[in-house]
């Protein structure tokens, strides 16, 4: 063990860490307190316990439910077991947002590489649980910015990494309500259009301004309620240019509009 602080400085923390880790299985766990700053822990048990049909692929979770507050640093091997659990979808929720949060800080703290973030980030393309979907793109639209700033060139293959990561949960929210859903679904549905109109992908894009424009001519239509606006008028403006501002005067007409209400209401 040693101390974890978001800014990647060392210092000589150290203390009684309850650590709980599953092996294979969340049937196959245990539970045990790490005292010292090293020590070591035989599996064999664990493994015999475990299904030997996936022996090669057999993982290994610590901070299982993420009830422990500690970061967990999986070297590559166990990490690339890991998404397989992903992908197969052998793991919780819980479980999934705690992997992506802690390879993410540890990224941040440059204690791994954004390679090694991005590669644990592929496992979740067909990710479905909202929680863990708000935070990807969150941390995509962190990832897209920094890029930006630290190496452009590789900006367009950052935002198509994104683009493909999120594009499975977008399509299958869709644009428009569905009987029964969550408000949950409601929100994630805003968050996924907006980052992919924001990423640049075009078919995203078209269909936000093509519903901004029928909202333009009906304010009450069904086709653009108010929790997914916001990737509509991002569309609007990714399409602005010198020679072509007439949807960013309708934009900005219905923010002055807008604005004029809120004075009369207060």
């Amino acid at each position: 063990q040693s101390q974890f602080l978001s800014d990647g400085t060392l210092s000589d923390g150290q203390w009684i860490v309850p650590l709980t880790f599953c092996f294979g299985s969340y049937d196959v766990r245990k539970k045990l307190l790490l005292r010292t700053k090293v020590d070591k822990f035989d599996i064999m048990e664990l493994l015999e316990e475990s299904s030997q049909e996936n022996a090669g692929h057999n993982w290994i979770k610590f901070n299982v439910n993420q009830t422990g507050f500690y970061r967990v640093h999986y070297d590559n091997e166990l990490a690339a077991r890991l998404r397989f659990a992903i992908d197969a979808n052998q793991m919780t929720g819980t479980d999934r947002f705690g992997i992506l949060e802690d390879s993410f800080a540890l990224c941040v703290a440059c204690k791994q590489t954004l390679s090694s973030f991005l590669s644990v980030l592929s496992a979740y393309r067909e990710e479905t649980d909202h929680i863990v979907l708000s935070h990807i793109v969150t941390v995509s639209y962190k990832i897209v910015n920094l890029v930006a700033e630290a190496t452009p060139e590789l900006s367009d293959d950052i935002k198509l990494f994104f683009i493909n990561l999120l594009q499975f949960p977008s399509e299958k929210l869709g644009w428009d309500a569905r009987k029964c859903e969550s408000h949950l679904d409601v929100m994630l549905r805003g968050e996924l259009l907006a980052a992919l109109a924001q990423f640049g992908h075009e078919k995203t894009i078209n269909e936000g301004i093509r519903r901004f424009l029928i909202f333009l001519n009906d304010r009450i239509t069904s086709v653009l309620p108010p929790d997914t606006r916001k990737a509509a008028y991002v569309a609007v403006m990714k399409r602005v240019s010198i020679s072509n501002k007439s949807v960013y005067e309708s934009l900005l007409e219905i923010y002055r509009q807008m604005k004029v209400k809120k004075k009369c209401a207060v």
